[in-house]
């Protein structure tokens, strides 16, 4: 299916929603290739919880003395903020309840800034921002496929505490993966903990620095991940020039993906003071170099999924315990799981399936799929294609 059929099946979805909700909210108008593809739908918005939505706040904040109409826009833009709380739910309900709710948000979102950017610069960049958003979601017919090399500036949120950026790429209902924007200013600035939430943080060549896991630091200069438990300071330190790009998941049964609900601590920590270790020391909690998982995955492409970090490194009681997988193929392979599932392609190339949603994507595309959705991955080129899964065991 062509993106432009893509983009008119999602908007016919909207109709059809917008139209059974005007008729007292008629479930039986909707197929379930519609309810599907509303699930998919209020999924890429939850995504910008943290992204646009929070920009759009901070904007509103900012100018509200200045200009009457941004005073409208705050409530918007934290009412979008507050669906992201919300459960997707499984059912028609998405379709008749969270996503025509997001779609009013957002819509009205885009009429109270589209004025604005008329005198205001900084306003209509936003504003192409909203609709650059938009087009991409319509281009994938629903299903929010995103990038970690690269972080667009209003999507991106700025940790308060931190000096780091986090671009949220993909948010399922307990887990998401995110990349989070390091500069040289970053340096002893990253570390903290987590009251209630695991994690697993990534590197990906070309690098070069000290991650930190409790009270020690690992040198690396190559990919790896680290499992992160609750409770446990963790951080980086680039030892590079210019901007290094951590991909990390983060996943709690208590509060969903990252920043959804607060739960950071900046912590004051100076990495040349704790234990030096190397990344294979029992000390990292299992960290592996992952660069190196995915050469030997390569080069045996079974389509079997490799469990690479169980669940089981950050186990925490009534949080749950992030599971990194990894699977190499040349053939189909399905991809439906009885949890949700975060999938990043690493290498080669791939029609995917989720759903009633068809597209193709290629090494650094990150999708969701949600549970018990029917799915599935097809390599396309003449490698095999390679890549990670994340769930959340409870």
């Amino acid at each position: 299916m062509s993106r432009s059929d893509q983009g008119d099946k999602l908007e016919e979805l909207f109709e059809r929603a917008k139209q059974a909700v005007e008729q007292g909210r008629n479930a039986f108008e909707l197929s379930e290739d519609d309810v599907a593809r509303a699930r998919l739908c209020c999924y890429a918005f939850r995504t910008q919880t943290i992204g646009l939505f929070s920009a759009a706040a901070e904007l509103a904040k900012k100018n509200r003395p200045q200009e009457m109409d941004w005073h409208y826009m705050l409530p918007t833009a934290l009412a979008l903020q507050a669906l992201g709380c919300l459960d997707v739910p499984t059912d028609h309900r998405a379709a008749l309840g969270l996503l025509p709710a997001y779609l009013k948000l957002f819509d009205d979102l885009t009429a109270w800034i589209t004025p604005l950017s008329i005198d205001w610069e900084e306003a209509a960049e936003y504003a192409a921002a909203l609709e650059r958003w938009r087009e991409q979601l319509a281009a994938r017919g629903g299903l929010w496929v995103a990038r970690d090399d690269r972080v667009d500036s209003w999507q991106a949120y700025k940790v308060p505490g931190l000096e780091v950026r986090i671009l949220p790429l993909v948010y399922m209902q307990r887990h998401s993966w995110n990349v989070a924007q390091l500069g040289p200013e970053s340096v002893g600035r990253t570390f903290h903990f987590h009251r209630a939430g695991v994690e697993i943080h990534f590197g990906f060549s070309p690098l070069h620095g000290l991650t930190v896991l409790g009270n020690c630091a690992a040198e690396v200069r190559e990919g790896y991940a680290m499992p992160i438990p609750s409770g446990v300071l963790h951080g980086f330190d680039t030892l590079r020039e210019g901007t290094h790009l951590l991909p990390f998941t983060f996943g709690s049964t208590r509060f969903g993906g990252w920043g959804i609900f607060a739960d950071v601590q900046p912590q004051s920590v100076r990495s040349s003071e704790l234990r030096r270790v190397a990344l294979d020391d029992p000390a990292m909690n299992g960290s592996a170099f992952i660069e190196r998982v995915l050469r030997d995955a390569a080069a045996n492409p079974s389509g079997e999924r490799v469990v690479v970090i169980p669940a089981t490194r950050t186990q925490t009681p009534g949080v749950g315990g992030l599971e990194l997988s990894v699977c190499a193929a040349r053939r189909a392979v399905p991809l439906t799981r009885p949890r949700d599932v975060i999938v990043s392609l690493r290498h080669g190339s791939a029609t995917i399936r989720v759903g009633p949603v068809t597209c193709d994507v290629r090494a650094g595309d990150h999708w969701g799929v949600p549970a018990n959705m029917e799915a599935e991955l097809i390599p396309t080129g003449d490698e095999p294609a390679v890549w990670l899964e994340v769930e959340l065991v409870p």
